[in-house]
Protein backbone atom coordinates (compact mmCIF):
# COMPACT_ATOMS: atom_id res chain seq x y z
CA UNK A 1 0.00 0.00 0.00
CA UNK A 2 1.12 3.64 -1.10
CA UNK A 3 -0.82 6.38 1.61
CA UNK A 4 -1.35 9.40 0.70
CA UNK A 5 0.51 11.80 3.31
CA UNK A 6 3.03 14.78 3.40
CA UNK A 7 6.84 13.72 4.80
CA UNK A 8 7.51 14.79 7.68
CA UNK A 9 9.27 18.29 7.32
CA UNK A 10 9.40 18.60 4.03
CA UNK A 11 7.88 17.38 0.77
CA UNK A 12 10.87 16.44 -0.94
CA UNK A 13 14.07 15.36 -0.40
CA UNK A 14 16.66 16.37 -3.34
CA UNK A 15 20.07 15.74 -2.11
CA UNK A 16 22.08 14.54 -4.24
CA UNK A 17 22.18 10.44 -3.21
CA UNK A 18 24.43 8.26 -2.95
CA UNK A 19 24.31 5.35 -5.47
CA UNK A 20 21.83 2.85 -3.95
CA UNK A 21 19.89 5.34 -2.00
CA UNK A 22 16.72 7.01 -4.26
CA UNK A 23 15.48 10.24 -4.13
CA UNK A 24 11.87 10.68 -2.00
CA UNK A 25 9.56 12.36 -4.36
CA UNK A 26 6.09 12.22 -2.18
CA UNK A 27 4.11 11.96 -4.67
CA UNK A 28 1.01 10.59 -6.00
CA UNK A 29 0.99 6.96 -7.59
CA UNK A 30 -1.77 4.91 -9.65
CA UNK A 31 -1.16 1.89 -7.16
CA UNK A 32 -4.19 0.11 -6.14
CA UNK A 33 -4.01 -3.27 -4.23
CA UNK A 34 -6.73 -5.64 -5.03
CA UNK A 35 -8.74 -7.51 -2.77
CA UNK A 36 -10.39 -7.38 0.58
CA UNK A 37 -8.41 -5.97 3.59
CA UNK A 38 -10.40 -8.65 5.61
CA UNK A 39 -9.45 -11.63 3.70
CA UNK A 40 -7.12 -13.93 4.59
CA UNK A 41 -4.05 -14.32 3.05
CA UNK A 42 -3.70 -18.27 2.70
CA UNK A 43 -7.58 -18.13 1.33
CA UNK A 44 -7.07 -15.18 -1.02
CA UNK A 45 -3.44 -16.89 -2.48
CA UNK A 46 -5.44 -20.25 -2.62
CA UNK A 47 -8.00 -18.40 -5.31
CA UNK A 48 -5.46 -16.40 -7.29
CA UNK A 49 -3.63 -20.13 -7.49
CA UNK A 50 -6.79 -21.42 -9.01
CA UNK A 51 -7.08 -18.84 -11.33
CA UNK A 52 -3.44 -19.39 -12.52
CA UNK A 53 -4.22 -22.75 -12.96
CA UNK A 54 -7.32 -22.11 -14.98
CA UNK A 55 -5.18 -19.27 -17.31
CA UNK A 56 -2.29 -22.17 -17.84
CA UNK A 57 -5.04 -24.44 -19.12
CA UNK A 58 -6.73 -21.92 -21.35
CA UNK A 59 -3.47 -20.60 -22.69
CA UNK A 60 -2.58 -24.19 -23.64
CA UNK A 61 -5.86 -24.33 -25.41
CA UNK A 62 -5.79 -21.29 -27.19
CA UNK A 63 -1.76 -19.97 -27.03
CA UNK A 64 -2.86 -17.08 -29.98
CA UNK A 65 -5.42 -15.55 -27.29
CA UNK A 66 -3.53 -12.64 -25.97
CA UNK A 67 -6.74 -11.88 -23.31
CA UNK A 68 -5.85 -14.93 -21.61
CA UNK A 69 -2.10 -14.04 -21.50
CA UNK A 70 -3.23 -10.35 -20.00
CA UNK A 71 -5.46 -11.82 -17.32
CA UNK A 72 -2.80 -14.07 -16.20
CA UNK A 73 -0.50 -11.38 -15.54
CA UNK A 74 -3.29 -9.77 -13.79
CA UNK A 75 -3.24 -12.74 -11.35
CA UNK A 76 0.56 -13.05 -11.44
CA UNK A 77 0.94 -9.49 -10.16
CA UNK A 78 -1.53 -9.71 -7.58
CA UNK A 79 -0.37 -12.82 -5.97
CA UNK A 80 2.99 -10.37 -5.66
CA UNK A 81 1.10 -8.48 -3.73
CA UNK A 82 -0.31 -11.37 -1.35
CA UNK A 83 3.88 -12.69 -1.36
CA UNK A 84 4.77 -9.12 -0.30
CA UNK A 85 1.88 -8.95 2.46
CA UNK A 86 3.11 -12.64 3.85
CA UNK A 87 6.70 -10.94 3.36
CA UNK A 88 6.24 -8.48 6.29
CA UNK A 89 4.49 -10.74 8.28
CA UNK A 90 6.74 -13.93 8.06
CA UNK A 91 9.75 -12.81 6.22
CA UNK A 92 12.19 -15.74 6.71
CA UNK A 93 10.08 -18.61 5.93
CA UNK A 94 10.27 -20.77 3.23
CA UNK A 95 14.04 -20.29 1.99
CA UNK A 96 13.61 -22.44 -1.23
CA UNK A 97 11.74 -23.45 -4.26
CA UNK A 98 10.38 -22.90 -7.31
CA UNK A 99 7.45 -21.33 -9.49
CA UNK A 100 5.67 -23.81 -11.97
CA UNK A 101 3.31 -22.82 -14.72
CA UNK A 102 0.22 -22.98 -11.97
CA UNK A 103 2.05 -20.09 -9.69
CA UNK A 104 2.67 -21.80 -6.73
CA UNK A 105 6.17 -20.99 -4.90
CA UNK A 106 7.96 -22.30 -1.22
CA UNK A 107 10.79 -19.68 -2.34
CA UNK A 108 11.45 -17.10 0.58
CA UNK A 109 8.13 -14.62 0.54
CA UNK A 110 10.70 -11.42 -1.09
CA UNK A 111 11.79 -13.85 -3.64
CA UNK A 112 8.28 -15.44 -4.55
CA UNK A 113 7.21 -11.69 -5.36
CA UNK A 114 9.52 -10.83 -7.37
CA UNK A 115 9.43 -14.17 -9.01
CA UNK A 116 5.36 -13.56 -9.50
CA UNK A 117 6.46 -10.02 -10.99
CA UNK A 118 9.03 -11.32 -13.39
CA UNK A 119 6.84 -13.66 -14.21
CA UNK A 120 3.63 -11.35 -15.25
CA UNK A 121 6.14 -9.31 -17.25
CA UNK A 122 6.83 -12.66 -19.24
CA UNK A 123 2.80 -12.69 -19.90
CA UNK A 124 2.36 -9.20 -20.88
CA UNK A 125 5.09 -9.11 -22.99
CA UNK A 126 3.69 -12.15 -24.53
CA UNK A 127 0.36 -10.84 -24.91
CA UNK A 128 1.82 -7.48 -26.57
CA UNK A 129 3.79 -9.79 -28.91
CA UNK A 130 0.06 -10.91 -29.95
CA UNK A 131 -1.11 -7.41 -30.33
CA UNK A 132 0.95 -4.70 -30.13
CA UNK A 133 -1.65 -2.08 -29.47
CA UNK A 134 -2.52 -3.01 -26.30
CA UNK A 135 -2.02 -0.27 -24.08
CA UNK A 136 -3.86 -1.90 -20.93
CA UNK A 137 -0.85 -4.56 -20.59
CA UNK A 138 1.82 -2.31 -21.83
CA UNK A 139 0.83 -0.44 -19.22
CA UNK A 140 0.44 -2.83 -16.27
CA UNK A 141 3.76 -4.07 -17.57
CA UNK A 142 4.99 -0.64 -16.39
CA UNK A 143 3.53 -1.16 -13.21
CA UNK A 144 5.27 -4.56 -13.14
CA UNK A 145 8.69 -2.99 -13.80
CA UNK A 146 8.22 0.14 -11.67
CA UNK A 147 7.11 -2.36 -8.66
CA UNK A 148 10.48 -4.55 -9.53
CA UNK A 149 12.78 -1.41 -9.51
CA UNK A 150 11.63 -0.15 -5.78
CA UNK A 151 12.12 -3.55 -4.68
CA UNK A 152 15.58 -3.44 -6.39
CA UNK A 153 16.51 0.77 -5.24
CA UNK A 154 18.21 0.16 -2.17
CA UNK A 155 19.76 -3.01 -2.86
CA UNK A 156 21.37 -2.25 -6.86
CA UNK A 157 20.93 1.28 -8.31
CA UNK A 158 22.05 0.07 -11.80
CA UNK A 159 19.98 -2.73 -11.74
CA UNK A 160 16.55 -0.25 -10.42
CA UNK A 161 17.64 2.32 -12.96
CA UNK A 162 17.49 -0.08 -15.95
CA UNK A 163 13.71 -1.30 -14.95
CA UNK A 164 12.56 2.34 -14.27
CA UNK A 165 13.89 3.15 -17.81
CA UNK A 166 12.18 -0.08 -19.46
CA UNK A 167 9.03 1.06 -17.11
CA UNK A 168 9.08 4.34 -19.06
CA UNK A 169 9.60 2.83 -22.59
CA UNK A 170 6.47 0.46 -21.58
CA UNK A 171 4.61 3.78 -20.44
CA UNK A 172 5.83 5.59 -23.80
CA UNK A 173 4.30 2.34 -25.60
CA UNK A 174 0.88 2.66 -23.84
CA UNK A 175 0.23 6.33 -24.81
CA UNK A 176 1.13 6.00 -28.17
CA UNK A 177 -1.29 3.00 -28.10
CA UNK A 178 -3.97 4.03 -26.45
CA UNK A 179 -4.00 7.43 -29.03
CA UNK A 180 -3.93 4.51 -32.23
CA UNK A 181 -7.01 3.20 -31.29
CA UNK A 182 -10.54 4.28 -31.83
CA UNK A 183 -12.59 1.77 -30.00
CA UNK A 184 -12.00 0.03 -26.92
CA UNK A 185 -10.43 -2.96 -26.17
CA UNK A 186 -12.69 -5.92 -25.31
CA UNK A 187 -12.12 -8.71 -23.22
CA UNK A 188 -13.15 -11.94 -23.00
CA UNK A 189 -12.25 -12.58 -19.82
CA UNK A 190 -13.33 -12.66 -16.14
CA UNK A 191 -13.21 -8.88 -14.96
CA UNK A 192 -15.41 -7.96 -12.47
CA UNK A 193 -14.87 -9.16 -8.60
CA UNK A 194 -17.93 -9.30 -6.27
CA UNK A 195 -18.75 -7.20 -3.91
CA UNK A 196 -17.23 -6.11 -1.18
CA UNK A 197 -13.68 -7.91 -2.53
CA UNK A 198 -12.73 -4.68 -3.98
CA UNK A 199 -10.86 -1.92 -2.01
CA UNK A 200 -10.41 1.67 -3.45
CA UNK A 201 -7.42 3.53 -2.06
CA UNK A 202 -7.11 6.13 -4.15
CA UNK A 203 -9.42 8.87 -5.96
CA UNK A 204 -11.99 8.08 -8.27
CA UNK A 205 -12.12 7.86 -11.58
CA UNK A 206 -8.65 6.62 -11.51
CA UNK A 207 -8.28 4.05 -8.83
CA UNK A 208 -7.24 1.03 -10.04
CA UNK A 209 -3.31 -0.49 -9.82
CA UNK A 210 -4.72 -2.55 -12.69
CA UNK A 211 -7.69 -2.32 -15.83
CA UNK A 212 -8.70 -5.25 -14.59
CA UNK A 213 -10.79 -7.15 -11.53
CA UNK A 214 -11.73 -10.36 -11.44
CA UNK A 215 -15.26 -12.45 -10.71
CA UNK A 216 -14.83 -16.15 -9.48
CA UNK A 217 -18.40 -16.28 -10.36
CA UNK A 218 -18.77 -15.57 -13.68
CA UNK A 219 -17.20 -16.95 -16.47
CA UNK A 220 -17.60 -14.47 -19.65
CA UNK A 221 -17.84 -11.21 -19.29
CA UNK A 222 -16.64 -7.57 -21.41
CA UNK A 223 -14.63 -4.65 -20.54
CA UNK A 224 -13.83 -2.07 -22.29
CA UNK A 225 -11.65 1.19 -21.75
CA UNK A 226 -11.54 4.51 -22.43
CA UNK A 227 -8.20 5.30 -24.99
CA UNK A 228 -7.96 8.44 -23.22
CA UNK A 229 -8.38 7.61 -19.79
CA UNK A 230 -5.68 4.74 -20.61
CA UNK A 231 -2.89 7.25 -21.98
CA UNK A 232 -4.21 10.09 -18.89
CA UNK A 233 -2.75 7.39 -15.94
CA UNK A 234 -0.40 6.23 -18.35
CA UNK A 235 1.40 9.65 -18.68
CA UNK A 236 1.10 10.05 -14.75
CA UNK A 237 2.93 7.31 -14.18
CA UNK A 238 5.41 7.74 -16.05
CA UNK A 239 6.31 10.78 -14.44
CA UNK A 240 6.68 9.02 -11.72
CA UNK A 241 9.04 6.28 -12.70
CA UNK A 242 11.21 9.91 -14.63
CA UNK A 243 10.99 11.16 -10.74
CA UNK A 244 12.59 7.99 -9.50
CA UNK A 245 15.33 8.09 -11.72
CA UNK A 246 15.96 11.56 -10.93
CA UNK A 247 16.65 10.23 -7.20
CA UNK A 248 19.04 7.78 -8.99
CA UNK A 249 21.15 10.23 -11.06
CA UNK A 250 24.39 10.73 -10.82
CA UNK A 251 24.73 14.66 -11.66
CA UNK A 252 23.19 17.54 -11.27
CA UNK A 253 21.99 17.81 -14.94
CA UNK A 254 20.55 14.69 -15.02
CA UNK A 255 18.36 15.00 -12.40
CA UNK A 256 17.02 18.33 -13.82
CA UNK A 257 16.44 16.91 -16.98
CA UNK A 258 14.56 13.63 -15.32
CA UNK A 259 12.64 16.33 -12.97
CA UNK A 260 11.23 18.57 -15.91
CA UNK A 261 10.70 15.53 -18.14
CA UNK A 262 8.63 14.27 -15.18
CA UNK A 263 6.73 17.75 -15.39
CA UNK A 264 6.13 17.39 -19.01
CA UNK A 265 4.73 14.21 -18.31
CA UNK A 266 2.26 15.01 -15.84
CA UNK A 267 1.34 18.20 -17.74
CA UNK A 268 0.20 16.26 -20.95
CA UNK A 269 -1.64 13.95 -18.46
CA UNK A 270 -3.35 17.13 -17.81
CA UNK A 271 -4.02 18.38 -20.82
CA UNK A 272 -6.39 15.29 -21.05
CA UNK A 273 -7.97 15.35 -17.85
CA UNK A 274 -7.97 18.79 -16.37
CA UNK A 275 -9.84 16.92 -13.19
CA UNK A 276 -7.39 14.60 -12.38
CA UNK A 277 -5.61 15.87 -9.35
CA UNK A 278 -3.35 13.61 -8.87
CA UNK A 279 -1.29 14.04 -11.69
CA UNK A 280 -1.21 18.11 -10.18
CA UNK A 281 -0.47 17.09 -6.67
CA UNK A 282 2.41 15.37 -8.52
CA UNK A 283 3.29 18.19 -10.47
CA UNK A 284 3.53 20.45 -7.31
CA UNK A 285 6.11 18.15 -6.00
CA UNK A 286 8.28 18.07 -8.89
CA UNK A 287 8.14 21.80 -8.59
CA UNK A 288 8.99 21.43 -4.72
CA UNK A 289 11.78 19.17 -5.92
CA UNK A 290 13.38 21.78 -8.19
CA UNK A 291 12.64 24.52 -5.96
CA UNK A 292 15.29 22.88 -4.10
CA UNK A 293 17.92 22.32 -6.31
CA UNK A 294 17.59 25.58 -7.18
CA UNK A 295 18.34 27.10 -3.30
CA UNK A 296 21.17 24.45 -3.20
CA UNK A 297 22.08 26.04 -6.79
CA UNK A 298 22.21 29.67 -5.49
CA UNK A 299 24.08 28.64 -2.05
CA UNK A 300 26.30 26.89 -4.32
CA UNK A 301 27.35 30.50 -6.53
CA UNK A 302 27.35 32.36 -3.81
CA UNK A 303 30.64 30.51 -2.71
CA UNK A 304 31.65 29.84 -6.09
CA UNK A 305 35.72 31.28 -6.93
CA UNK A 306 36.13 29.78 -10.54
CA UNK A 307 34.15 31.23 -13.64
CA UNK A 308 34.23 28.06 -14.89
CA UNK A 309 32.26 26.85 -11.20
CA UNK A 310 30.08 29.98 -12.15
CA UNK A 311 29.11 28.78 -15.43
CA UNK A 312 28.39 25.58 -15.14
CA UNK A 313 25.95 26.54 -12.37
CA UNK A 314 24.04 28.85 -14.46
CA UNK A 315 24.02 26.59 -17.13
CA UNK A 316 21.95 24.50 -15.04
CA UNK A 317 19.46 26.67 -14.94
CA UNK A 318 18.71 26.73 -17.79
CA UNK A 319 18.34 23.39 -18.00
CA UNK A 320 14.90 23.89 -16.46
CA UNK A 321 13.74 26.81 -18.27
CA UNK A 322 14.83 25.90 -21.87
CA UNK A 323 12.93 23.43 -23.37
CA UNK A 324 14.46 22.31 -26.10
CA UNK A 325 17.20 20.29 -24.35
CA UNK A 326 15.33 17.83 -22.64
CA UNK A 327 11.49 18.01 -23.73
CA UNK A 328 9.95 15.01 -26.12
CA UNK A 329 6.31 16.90 -24.90
CA UNK A 330 5.58 20.11 -24.86
CA UNK A 331 5.67 21.47 -20.80
CA UNK A 332 8.90 20.15 -19.69
CA UNK A 333 10.06 23.56 -18.16
CA UNK A 334 9.87 24.49 -14.86
CA UNK A 335 11.22 28.69 -13.67
CA UNK A 336 15.18 28.63 -12.80
CA UNK A 337 14.60 30.50 -9.48
CA UNK A 338 13.74 28.87 -6.28
CA UNK A 339 10.94 31.55 -5.48
CA UNK A 340 9.20 31.03 -8.58
CA UNK A 341 9.48 26.66 -8.12
CA UNK A 342 7.91 27.22 -4.91
CA UNK A 343 4.93 29.62 -6.03
CA UNK A 344 4.07 26.84 -8.97
CA UNK A 345 4.24 24.07 -5.92
CA UNK A 346 2.02 26.39 -3.94
CA UNK A 347 -0.30 26.68 -7.12
CA UNK A 348 -0.54 22.50 -7.82
CA UNK A 349 -1.09 21.66 -4.78
CA UNK A 350 -3.60 24.23 -3.94
CA UNK A 351 -5.42 23.07 -7.22
CA UNK A 352 -5.78 19.87 -6.27
CA UNK A 353 -6.59 20.44 -3.06
CA UNK A 354 -9.72 22.01 -4.07
CA UNK A 355 -10.17 19.67 -7.46
CA UNK A 356 -10.36 16.57 -5.43
CA UNK A 357 -13.86 14.81 -4.70
CA UNK A 358 -12.47 12.05 -2.08
CA UNK A 359 -12.00 13.06 1.36
CA UNK A 360 -8.58 11.24 2.12
CA UNK A 361 -6.60 12.44 -0.62
CA UNK A 362 -7.80 16.43 0.32
CA UNK A 363 -6.61 15.57 3.32
CA UNK A 364 -2.97 14.73 1.98
CA UNK A 365 -2.81 17.96 -0.52
CA UNK A 366 -3.54 20.14 2.46
CA UNK A 367 -0.70 18.76 4.30
CA UNK A 368 1.67 19.06 1.47
CA UNK A 369 0.27 22.52 1.03
CA UNK A 370 0.71 23.84 4.70
CA UNK A 371 4.74 23.84 4.03
CA UNK A 372 4.03 26.12 0.82
CA UNK A 373 1.12 27.76 0.85
CA UNK A 374 3.03 31.27 2.06
CA UNK A 375 4.26 31.03 -1.72
CA UNK A 376 0.61 31.60 -3.22
CA UNK A 377 0.66 35.33 -4.71
CA UNK A 378 -1.66 38.61 -3.91
CA UNK A 379 -4.12 40.43 -6.48
CA UNK A 380 -3.76 44.79 -5.63
CA UNK A 381 -7.15 43.95 -3.63
CA UNK A 382 -4.89 41.92 -0.97
CA UNK A 383 -6.95 38.56 -1.98
CA UNK A 384 -5.20 35.29 -2.88
CA UNK A 385 -4.85 33.88 -6.24
CA UNK A 386 -3.81 31.34 -8.16
CA UNK A 387 -1.25 32.67 -10.15
CA UNK A 388 0.17 36.10 -11.11
CA UNK A 389 2.03 37.23 -13.90
CA UNK A 390 2.95 39.53 -17.03
CA UNK A 391 1.38 38.53 -20.54
CA UNK A 392 0.80 40.35 -23.55
CA UNK A 393 -2.58 39.93 -24.97
CA UNK A 394 -3.36 39.96 -28.67
CA UNK A 395 -5.72 43.04 -29.82
CA UNK A 396 -5.94 42.59 -33.60
CA UNK A 397 -8.86 40.16 -33.07
CA UNK A 398 -9.77 41.33 -29.35
CA UNK A 399 -13.99 41.36 -28.90
CA UNK A 400 -14.12 41.53 -25.15
CA UNK A 401 -14.59 44.52 -23.44
CA UNK A 402 -13.52 48.20 -25.28
CA UNK A 403 -14.87 49.43 -28.23
CA UNK A 404 -13.28 49.02 -31.91
CA UNK A 405 -11.65 52.40 -32.62
CA UNK A 406 -9.69 51.86 -29.64
CA UNK A 407 -8.06 48.43 -30.19
CA UNK A 408 -7.30 49.91 -33.91
CA UNK A 409 -5.68 52.90 -32.38
CA UNK A 410 -3.56 50.53 -29.84
CA UNK A 411 -2.85 48.34 -32.96
CA UNK A 412 -1.37 50.79 -34.87
CA UNK A 413 0.99 51.45 -32.28
CA UNK A 414 2.31 48.56 -31.19
CA UNK A 415 1.47 45.78 -33.70
CA UNK A 416 -1.87 43.91 -32.76
CA UNK A 417 0.03 43.17 -29.25
CA UNK A 418 -0.90 44.64 -26.11
CA UNK A 419 1.86 46.21 -23.81
CA UNK A 420 3.06 43.78 -21.51
CA UNK A 421 0.41 43.86 -18.21
CA UNK A 422 0.15 42.37 -14.68
CA UNK A 423 -2.76 39.52 -15.33
CA UNK A 424 -4.06 37.13 -11.92
CA UNK A 425 -6.22 34.20 -11.73
CA UNK A 426 -8.48 33.40 -8.73
CA UNK A 427 -11.00 31.41 -7.60
CA UNK A 428 -13.32 33.49 -9.80
CA UNK A 429 -11.59 35.29 -12.92
CA UNK A 430 -8.89 35.92 -14.95
CA UNK A 431 -8.16 39.76 -15.32
CA UNK A 432 -5.65 42.36 -15.99
CA UNK A 433 -4.50 44.87 -13.43
CA UNK A 434 -2.47 47.51 -13.78
CA UNK A 435 1.28 47.83 -11.79
CA UNK A 436 0.23 51.42 -10.76
CA UNK A 437 -2.82 49.85 -8.59
CA UNK A 438 -0.38 47.11 -7.59
CA UNK A 439 2.08 49.52 -6.06
CA UNK A 440 -0.91 51.85 -4.51
CA UNK A 441 -2.06 48.79 -2.55
CA UNK A 442 1.31 47.80 -1.51
CA UNK A 443 1.79 51.33 -0.21
CA UNK A 444 -1.51 50.64 1.93
CA UNK A 445 -0.42 47.99 3.22
CA UNK A 446 3.33 48.76 4.24
CA UNK A 447 2.52 48.27 7.78
CA UNK A 448 2.20 44.50 7.35
CA UNK A 449 5.38 41.82 7.94
CA UNK A 450 7.22 41.24 4.94
CA UNK A 451 6.10 37.99 4.66
CA UNK A 452 2.83 39.47 3.18
CA UNK A 453 4.36 41.03 0.34
CA UNK A 454 2.72 41.51 -3.27
CA UNK A 455 4.08 39.15 -5.87
CA UNK A 456 6.96 40.99 -7.56
CA UNK A 457 6.74 39.67 -10.86
CA UNK A 458 8.59 41.59 -13.03
CA UNK A 459 7.22 43.36 -16.26
CA UNK A 460 9.47 42.96 -19.28
CA UNK A 461 11.21 46.09 -20.84
CA UNK A 462 10.31 47.16 -24.16
CA UNK A 463 6.82 48.47 -24.49
CA UNK A 464 4.89 51.44 -23.06
CA UNK A 465 1.91 51.19 -20.32
CA UNK A 466 -2.38 51.96 -21.37
CA UNK A 467 -4.23 52.03 -18.92
CA UNK A 468 -7.16 50.89 -21.23
CA UNK A 469 -5.66 47.99 -22.18
CA UNK A 470 -4.49 46.97 -18.48
CA UNK A 471 -7.95 47.81 -17.12
CA UNK A 472 -10.41 45.99 -19.89
CA UNK A 473 -9.76 42.24 -19.47
CA UNK A 474 -11.68 40.13 -17.45
CA UNK A 475 -13.45 36.80 -18.13
CA UNK A 476 -14.91 34.48 -15.37
CA UNK A 477 -13.20 30.85 -15.14
CA UNK A 478 -16.47 29.23 -15.59
CA UNK A 479 -16.73 30.44 -19.09
CA UNK A 480 -13.37 29.44 -20.45
CA UNK A 481 -13.74 25.48 -21.67
CA UNK A 482 -10.10 25.23 -23.51
CA UNK A 483 -6.71 26.21 -22.65
CA UNK A 484 -3.68 25.30 -24.76
CA UNK A 485 -0.61 26.15 -25.07
CA UNK A 486 1.39 26.73 -28.80
CA UNK A 487 4.74 26.30 -30.22
CA UNK A 488 7.30 29.46 -30.33
CA UNK A 489 5.89 31.50 -33.35
CA UNK A 490 7.55 33.94 -35.59
CA UNK A 491 4.21 36.18 -35.14
CA UNK A 492 4.75 36.44 -31.25
CA UNK A 493 6.41 39.69 -30.44
CA UNK A 494 10.05 39.23 -28.39
CA UNK A 495 9.85 37.45 -24.83
CA UNK A 496 10.99 39.25 -21.74
CA UNK A 497 14.54 40.05 -22.70
CA UNK A 498 14.17 41.03 -25.60
CA UNK A 499 16.04 38.60 -27.43
CA UNK A 500 14.10 35.25 -27.56
CA UNK A 501 10.45 34.69 -29.14
CA UNK A 502 7.62 35.04 -26.24
CA UNK A 503 5.88 31.53 -25.49
CA UNK A 504 2.04 31.55 -26.38
CA UNK A 505 -0.98 30.09 -25.54
CA UNK A 506 -4.67 30.81 -26.09
CA UNK A 507 -8.08 30.49 -24.34
CA UNK A 508 -11.52 29.63 -26.11
CA UNK A 509 -15.29 30.34 -23.95
CA UNK A 510 -18.22 28.13 -24.53
CA UNK A 511 -19.23 31.19 -27.04
CA UNK A 512 -15.94 30.65 -29.43
CA UNK A 513 -14.36 33.42 -28.53
CA UNK A 514 -10.36 32.40 -28.36
CA UNK A 515 -8.16 35.14 -26.84
CA UNK A 516 -4.47 34.96 -27.21
CA UNK A 517 -1.52 35.63 -25.37
CA UNK A 518 2.19 35.57 -24.71
CA UNK A 519 4.48 35.00 -21.91
CA UNK A 520 7.77 36.10 -21.54
CA UNK A 521 9.40 32.47 -21.54
CA UNK A 522 8.53 29.05 -21.51
CA UNK A 523 8.07 28.23 -17.67
CA UNK A 524 6.12 31.67 -17.56
CA UNK A 525 3.51 30.20 -20.43
CA UNK A 526 3.18 26.53 -19.27
CA UNK A 527 2.02 27.74 -15.59
CA UNK A 528 -0.14 30.13 -16.72
CA UNK A 529 -1.62 26.89 -19.08
CA UNK A 530 -1.46 24.94 -15.70
CA UNK A 531 -3.28 28.07 -13.68
CA UNK A 532 -6.39 28.22 -16.14
CA UNK A 533 -6.60 24.73 -17.10
CA UNK A 534 -6.81 23.33 -13.32
CA UNK A 535 -8.91 26.65 -12.24
CA UNK A 536 -11.23 26.31 -14.92
CA UNK A 537 -12.11 22.42 -14.63
CA UNK A 538 -12.62 23.56 -10.87
CA UNK A 539 -15.28 26.58 -11.67
CA UNK A 540 -17.16 24.22 -14.43
CA UNK A 541 -17.32 21.60 -11.65
CA UNK A 542 -18.82 23.90 -9.47
CA UNK A 543 -16.34 24.05 -6.95
CA UNK A 544 -15.33 27.49 -7.15
CA UNK A 545 -16.28 27.84 -3.49
CA UNK A 546 -13.50 24.85 -2.46
CA UNK A 547 -10.51 26.52 -4.39
CA UNK A 548 -11.52 29.99 -2.65
CA UNK A 549 -11.78 28.03 0.93
CA UNK A 550 -8.30 26.86 0.43
CA UNK A 551 -6.91 30.40 -0.94
CA UNK A 552 -8.55 31.95 2.20
CA UNK A 553 -6.79 29.32 4.25
CA UNK A 554 -3.60 31.18 3.97
CA UNK A 555 -4.93 34.45 5.71
CA UNK A 556 -6.26 32.24 8.48
CA UNK A 557 -2.81 31.07 8.76
CA UNK A 558 -1.09 33.80 8.92
CA UNK A 559 -3.49 35.79 11.71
Amino acid sequence: RTPLRARPGGMAATSPPRRGVSLHVDSVTLRTRLGAASSAPNHRDKALEAQCARHAQRHASDPTNHDVLYAWGLTLQERAECAEETAAAAPHTHPTGNLDCAGRTSRHPNAARDAYLNAACEKYAAAVSLHPKFPAALYNHGIALGDLARFSQTKDAYKATALWKKACVKYARAVVAAESINVCVVSSLPKKRSDGEERERSPKPYDEKREMNYSSSSESTSSSFSHENESVRALNNWGLAEQRLAGLATSSRERLQRLTRAAGRFRESLRRDASFDRAAYNLGTVMYALAELAQRRARKLETASSREEIAELESLGKVVSKNNQVAYVLGASAPADAEACFSAAAMHICLAAAGTSNDASRKAYRASLKLVRHALPRTPNWTNSVFTGALRRCVKHASRGGDEEEEEEEEETIGGWGPWTPFAADHASFFSFSREEEQAKATQREDLPESHALSETPVPRGTGTDERMRRRFRVRLADIVFVAPASRDASFPSGGDGGDVASGFLTCDAAGTMEWFVAPDEPSRDLWVDALSLASDIARRGKSGALERELEERVDEER
